[in-house]
């Protein structure tokens, strides 16, 4: 799971990155073509960590609930946000990784509620929902590096 751990923390810096090198407004643009921004995105992909494994597990997930409402799936971007909601946003991203791991090593992920995503994988244990999770934020990282493109 070192791997996995390490891998979802290598996507939440490149995120990070990406996001740090716009100003706040063009995070917040949605190009013609695209449903979503790239803030919406990382949002996106906190929120669908926190259900995947906190969710599944059936464990109180670590972020606010208003955070997980506003970027679950099926959710679109909402009104702007100003810098601190993006440098708050960036902060959990960054801890989250930590906090998983160590919850993980704690022993609290004993078994998840099975689960068959949109991606049409069957998730059953703790462990296969934290390595489905790094696919599904790959794959937002990449909608978020086509959206900067179009900017």
């Amino acid at each position: 799971m070192d791997y996995a751990f390490n891998l979802l923390r290598q996507t939440r810096k490149n995120i990070s990155d990406l996001i740090k090198g716009l100003a706040p407004d063009q995070v917040q643009k949605q190009p013609q073509g695209f449903s979503n921004h790239i803030l919406w995105n990382a949002g996106h992909v906190l929120a669908s960590q926190q259900l995947l494994t906190y969710g599944l597990a059936k464990l109180p997930i670590r972020i606010d609930q208003t955070l997980v409402d506003t970027f679950r799936k099926g959710t679109f971007p909402g009104p702007p946000v100003g810098p601190e909601e993006v440098d708050r946003l960036l902060g959990l991203l960054l801890e989250s990784p930590d906090w998983l791991e160590e919850d993980y090593r704690a022993g609290l992920f004993q078994s998840i509620s099975p689960y068959t995503s949109s991606y049409g994988i069957r998730l059953g244990t703790p462990e296969e929902a934290i390595q489905f999770n790094n696919v599904h934020e790959g794959l937002h990282l990449g909608y978020m590096m086509a959206i900067r493109k179009a900017l």
